[in-house]
């Protein structure tokens, strides 16, 4: 697979940051503890190229669930400070992004 590097826009980053927050924080809260005990991150090539995710489970409290969403392209532009999004979960069901 080709990673050549295009590093994208800001702009473009938090559209696609938002998706992936999006999706995450429809699953459930019991999914999210269990899924994010340890940080996941996972790599995707589509539409917008090439780009590098990391889901951080910030805090897990007995009512509420914090989710980070980190996302990068590989280049040295976002290296040091990547795009990055988030999200609160709540037991009832709400969920504030």
């Amino acid at each position: 697979m080709d990673r050549t590097v295009i590093p994208k826009s800001e702009t473009e980053l938090k559209s696609v940051a938002a998706q992936q927050a999006l999706a995450w924080s429809k699953k459930p809260i019991e999914a999210l503890r269990e899924e994010l005990s340890e940080p996941v991150g996972y790599e995707r090539d589509g539409d917008s190229g090439w780009l590098q995710f990391e889901v951080t489970l910030l805090e897990n409290e007995a009512d509420y669930v914090q989710v980070s969403v980190i996302v990068g392209d590989g280049s040295m532009r976002w290296a040091k400070v990547p795009v990055s999004t988030g999200f609160l979960a709540y037991s009832g069901g709400r969920v504030d992004i």
